[in-house]
């Protein structure tokens, strides 16, 4: 996304969230610094004194009128529904002109990388852990890893997440990746598993600038822990996180962490311990509902689901009118070898995958992600597709 035109106005962003944390830290990098943010739910915080998000005051969006429309222009930064919600309302306040992007995806967008073919655990609910797609221990050639975000650059891409089917720990050359990507003034995100005996250069990893880092966990206990993380080991992962919490207290890292609890039928009893274990580290807590149950192989049989992707048919053709997912617009997902895929929950195998990312353009991508067989079938929910790009698609699906 460009901000040059936001030069000398006045910008406000609308939604005090964790997208607007992300737009926030877009509009820093490029000069841009925001007057205030804008949120419906200022109401239900402490009205009698100011409010503040990433030391910048929240205000009701009642105040937009009081600004000069000529420069006043304004982000909107949650995703859908929202999105399209706040518009509306905009629009209701006449301020339509202001609204600096009407499409959702301009900004926050991120580019997804494997750079390494491998994991260390065995996950029932991962077609990596069931071996749908083979593991081996190849690594992104640096060079065109550096390509890739080159690329990405140029198409608005300002984050990059460099875990998608893969344990980003277990490449041990991490800190010059990450290095890369901070030349290229892009964010980084890592998530893990962290059930790694000794994680080489842990410290540096992080310090070298790892904006966000998530670690996945599905219980509190080895004995529930091992149901989902199949091979993990409970242990490892507090060890880790009590070396992060040390790091944290001595700020030698200024990454953010948040432990997401992976919530299955089985695991409930884990939740409140671990959200415990979050507060007592002064880290975040996220519960994410789980993918089927990996305790019952007859009710949720993920490994046949994800064969029949292998070869995946299906008769239906491309609707325009049932518009597109977020995900298609904000992400692109890429393997080890530079090769781009459908993205989203997909395997990365034969059947969702789209081609070399550094030989397509971004209108291409689009196209055929939109067309694919799997995505036309998807019952995902949607937003509309503008006349632009529904001409863009015509052009490109048949190429």
């Amino acid at each position: 996304m460009r901000y040059d035109s936001l030069k000398d106005k006045t910008v406000v962003l609308f939604g005090a969230g964790e997208f607007g944390r992300i737009v926030l830290e877009e509009l820093m990098k490029s000069s841009i610094k925001p007057a205030y943010f804008v949120d419906n739910n200022i109401c239900i915080r402490n009205i009698n004194k100011p409010c503040f998000f990433n030391g910048f005051e929240i205000n009701s969006p009642d105040v937009l009128l009081l600004e000069e429309k000529k420069n006043l222009r304004i982000i909107i930064t949650p995703g859908y529904p929202q999105f399209y919600e706040i518009k509306s309302q905009l629009i209701k306040m006449g301020l339509e002109d202001q609204i600096f992007s009407s499409r959702i995806g301009d900004y926050a967008k991120l580019m997804i990388i494997d750079l390494i073919d491998r994991c260390n655990l065995k996950c029932p609910t991962c077609a990596r852990g069931l071996g749908v797609m083979p593991t081996s221990s190849k690594r992104m050639d640096k060079m065109l890893y550096k390509d890739i975000l080159l690329k990405g650059r140029t198409e608005g891409y300002s984050r990059v997440a460099l875990f998608n089917w893969s344990e980003p720990f277990l490449n041990t050359d991490l800190v010059e990746y990450i290095k890369i990507a901070k030349q290229e003034n892009m964010s980084v995100l890592l998530s893990s598993n962290l059930s790694i005996k000794k994680i080489a250069h842990f410290e540096e990893v992080l310090a070298t600038g790892v904006d966000h880092l998530t670690i996945s966990i599905s219980g509190d206990t080895q004995e529930i822990y091992q149901i989902n993380h199949r091979g993990g080991n409970i242990d490892l992962v507090y060890n880790n996180i009590h070396l992060i919490f040390e790091m944290l207290q001595k700020k030698r890292i200024n990454t953010k962490i948040c432990l997401k609890f992976l919530k299955f039928t089985y695991n409930h009893s884990s939740e409140e311990k671990l959200a415990q274990i979050a507060k007592t580290y002064g880290i975040n807590f996220k519960v994410h509902p789980g993918c089927g149950n990996p305790l019952n192989k007859d009710d949720y049989n993920l490994k046949h689901m994800l064969e029949q992707l292998v070869d995946y048919e299906s008769n239906e053709d491309p609707d325009y009118n049932n518009g597109v997912c977020e995900l298609m617009l904000r992400h692109v997902a890429i393997d080890y070898k530079g090769m781009t895929y459908l993205g989203c929950c997909n395997a990365n195998v034969e059947s969702t995958l789209i081609g070399k990312y550094l030989d397509l353009d971004s209108d291409y991508i689009f196209a055929k992600r939109y067309a694919h067989h799997k995505c036309v079938s998807c019952k995902w929910k949607r937003i509309p597709l503008t006349n632009k790009e529904v001409d863009k698609i015509r052009e490109n699906v048949n190429k």
